[in-house]
Order: C-alpha cells, then structure tokens, then sequence
C-alpha cells in the first residue's frame, strides 16, 4: 500500500471525514438521538470530495475519471449526492448510514489502488462521449445504490409505522418497495443512456457498437437484470419481498460490473481495462 502521505490532503480528509460520519451514525443509532451531527459530518465530506474532484481535475486538466483510484472518488462522490437527493425527498436518516459506509469503504480500497499519474489516453478514446458515458454511468449507480438501500430496509421495515426509530426512518407512510422502484427506473434510464452513449463511441473509435469486452457483458448483464426487475415488478407476486431481493441483487451485479471483472484473467488487454 502507497504510504498515507502520498495522498492528496483533500483526499484524506474526504476519507477521515465519511469514517468519522460513520461512526457518528452508529452511535446516534444506539441512542436514539437525532442525526444532525452525523449529517453535518456528511456534509463536510462531500464539499472535501467536491473539492478534491476538482483538484484533480485542474491539475491534470481532464475529467480524473480514467483510473480506477480516480473512479472510486468519483463513485462516493456520486452516491453521498444521491444521499442528499433521497433525504431532501423522504427524510429518511438511515440511509446515511449506509451511504457514509459506503464511501468510506470506497476510499479505503482506492488507497491500495494509487495512480496520481496522468493517464495518457489512445487517441481513439480521446472523445466528447468520454465524460457523458462516465457520468450517466457512475450518477446511474449512485441512484441504484440507493435502491439497494432502500431495499434492505424494506425487507427489515415492511411497514414503517410500526417502527420506534422516528428520528432514524422520518416519514411513517415512506414505502421503501415503492421508494426502491423510482430510484431503478431512475437509475435504469441513467445507465441506459450510459451504455446507447458507450455503444456511439466504441462505433466512433473501433467501427464497430459492441467488441464483446468482459465489461460490457456485464454491464448488459446487468443492464438485463434491472430490466428484469421493471417488467415482473408489474405483477403482484413479484412485488415486495421478491422485488427487494431482486433490487439487492442488481446491485451486487453493478458491483461485478465495476470491480469483479477486473480481476478475471480476461480483462487483460481489454478495452475497458483500468490502465
């Protein structure tokens, strides 16, 4: 592991920030206390994961989306916003538990994966589709994140109302199934746009839509599995239960799709490689 002092000040302060809101959840949690602190803390590590983007981004002067260090900033970063989203619209505090976690887990990974280069991209890839295809993607998965959550709280609170912890899960009338499938229609178009704008590029560079890449299977599988859920959730015996279970494991297969298939011995050489 690089040494701590390597790191970029604003990035170890997002990181020590989003551990300590963490821990604050935790604790408030067990005492039944309100979250403001917590919140606080979340906010704090947001404008320093802000601020560390556009540092990056300034002193390389390119979007720092093209390594995977730069990807897993990139990727608290995405899910914290989509916290603030979802608090704005349910008041649900829990969720920052889990967000916090998160991202604090996030960063501590991307402290074995250093690379403060800067990363000298083929010039087939140098293109306008770069940054929409990065960001409809990575906004797409902060937005399914949030659907994981609110699915693993509907599985523990199927019904809200009867729940003590007022502070902790706001409104008594959240539906977290119905909260679950708004946030995968959301991120289903996020990431469909994503892959239509893949697809256009990969066109543009190799002549050709779709190589085959490990990643873009299973950013299709993927793709395929959530589109799965928005067609059965329509019927009554795939609503509830069954569609939290399948929300959780859509996200587990975004998970794939972003880190898993880097370590197959196919990814190497492959176009969707991190470099």
């Amino acid at each position: 592991m690089t040494d701590w002092n390597a790191f970029s000040a604003l990035f170890k302060t997002t990181l020590l920030l989003y551990a300590a809101a963490a821990l604050v959840y935790l604790i408030l949690i067990a005492l039944r206390r309100k979250g403001t602190l917590a919140e606080l803390l979340v906010g704090l590590a947001f404008l320093a994961n802000s601020a560390d983007i556009v540092r990056a981004w300034m002193a390389t002067g390119h979007p720092p989306f093209q390594t995977l260090f730069q990807s897993l900033v990139f990727f608290s970063w995405s899910v914290t916003f989509f916290f603030f989203i979802t608090r704005l619209l349910t008041r649900v505090r829990l969720i920052g538990l889990f967000t916090t976690v998160f991202a604090a887990a996030a960063l501590a990974f991307a402290l074995g994966k250093p690379d403060f280069r800067e990363v000298l991209m083929p010039p087939a890839l140098q293109s306008v589709w770069f940054i929409p295809h990065v960001i409809f993607y990575f906004f797409g998965y902060g937005a399914l994140f949030i659907s994981f959550v609110t699915a693993l709280l509907h599985l523990r609170f199927p019904q809200p109302k009867t729940v003590t912890l007022n502070h902790w899960l706001g409104y008594s009338e959240v539906n977290f199934e119905r909260f679950t499938y708004n946030a995968i229609r959301f991120g289903f178009f996020l990431i469909t746009l994503g892959l239509f704008v893949g697809a256009v590029w990969a066109e543009s560079a190799w002549s050709a839509y779709w190589s085959w890449d490990p990643k873009e299977n299973w950013a299709l599988i993927t793709w395929l599995i959530y589109l799965a859920y928005l067609h059965l959730r329509r019927r009554p015996r795939w609503q509830g239960k069954p569609a939290a279970i399948f929300a959780i494991v859509g996200f587990a297969a975004v998970i794939v799709t972003y880190l898993g298939v880097n370590y197959l011995p196919s990814i190497a050489g492959a176009l969707h490689a991190y470099q």
